[in-house]
């Protein structure tokens, strides 16, 4: 079994060759399909130095365990090229959020290229800093979690620092943004796992872990956390 620092290196160089080769030739625009389920198929236009979804399969499994959800008021952070609030912009008013403009240029697109700009709003902010407490029914956190520190703007798509502190600003930031008895949504492999059940226990929250994908290199698990208080 490989050591937990040396597979994250490689997830790291796998991530980086990635995004360097699909955005090969600077300021391109890209375009994929992604098909989410039979009932959603979208359109996605990715400018450069934005997270990639189709082949990293994360944003694709956010969007599976919440499809059943329904009539909530939601907020995503790190929303990227925004599939994931897409997809629940189907049926709950959503809010998006990026720090990098080209992530929240994305998204305003892909909602008017697929027809969801009724329900969903885009704003490029910080750490959702801007934002008024404890609105929101569901909270969504796709964060960069390798903890490994950035080197450039392509690394701050998959790096929270050695220290993981990004990550525990976004988790702190999430569930102050979630109603009472509301849920936040977070995804993370096994290497930072433990950190973030640390992080609950200390903060006394209820929380659900959920295994939902392998790979060779991590393990992938949702973690739900009902804020109580």
């Amino acid at each position: 079994m490989l050591s937990s620092r040396l597979r994250t290196l490689l997830i790291y160089l796998l991530l980086r060759i990635l995004h360097r080769l699909y955005y090969v030739g600077g300021r391109r625009i890209r375009y994929i399909s992604v098909s989410i389920d039979h009932n959603d198929s979208l359109r996605i236009i990715l400018l450069p130095q934005v997270f990639i979804p189709k082949y990293t399969l994360t944003q694709m499994v956010l969007c599976k365990i919440l499809h059943n959800v329904r009539g909530k008021f939601i907020y995503e952070l790190c929303s990227g090229s925004g599939l994931i609030s897409l997809h629940l912009a189907q049926r709950n008013r959503v809010v998006a959020s990026d720090i990098m403009y080209n992530a929240v240029l994305s998204t305003k697109l892909n909602a008017k290229v697929n027809k969801r700009w009724d329900n969903i709003d885009v704003i490029q902010m910080d750490k959702g800093n801007a934002l008024r407490c404890s609105v929101f029914d569901i909270v969504v956190l796709n964060p960069p979690y390798l903890p490994l520190d950035a080197r450039d703007n392509t690394d701050t798509l998959y790096c929270c620092g050695s220290n993981l502190k990004l990550l525990l600003q976004l988790i702190i930031n999430s569930l102050k943004l979630v109603k009472k008895e509301g849920r936040v949504y977070i995804l993370v492999n096994d290497v930072v796992l433990d950190y973030v059940i640390m992080l609950v226990k200390r903060l006394n929250l209820k929380a659900k872990v959920t295994p939902v994908l392998k790979t060779p290199l991590d393990r992938i698990f949702v973690v739900e956390l009902e804020k109580t208080v």
